[in-house]
Order: C-alpha cells, then structure tokens, then sequence
C-alpha cells in the first residue's frame, strides 16, 4: 500500500511530505530539517487500499514545545 502524508502551515505553505512510514513527522520541516514552531498544521494523508481503492484523511496536528 502506497501513501502519502503531507502537513501545512497555517497559510497553506507544505512544510513536511513524506512517503515513508517508518519515519513519522518529527515536528521538523523536510526542507532544512528546522524546527517547526508551536500551533496547528494541517495534514492530508493520501493513498490506494490494497483494492486500489484511492483513501484520503484529512485533519490538523497541534504541535507544542
């Protein structure tokens, strides 16, 4: 099964893509691997079942530090 996580800043800006799911969102950017600051972000979570039947999830993180 392939999928795809994606996270959004507050202004819709991607600050995290991932398609591997040993490594989960570390509160980091994927670009610079900075810091994200605390709030609420945004994720859309994309992939097929094993049917090929297409799954999308959408809902927000809250990040504190």
């Amino acid at each position: 099964m392939q999928m795809q996580v994606d996270i959004f800043d507050r202004y819709g800006r991607l600050v995290y893509k991932s398609t591997d799911f040993n490594k989960p969102w570390n509160g980091r950017s994927s670009n610079g691997n900075k810091p994200m600051p605390s709030g609420t972000y945004y994720r859309i979570v994309k992939g097929k079942d094993l049917l090929g039947v297409s799954l999308v999830q959408e809902g927000s993180v809250t990040l504190l530090r």
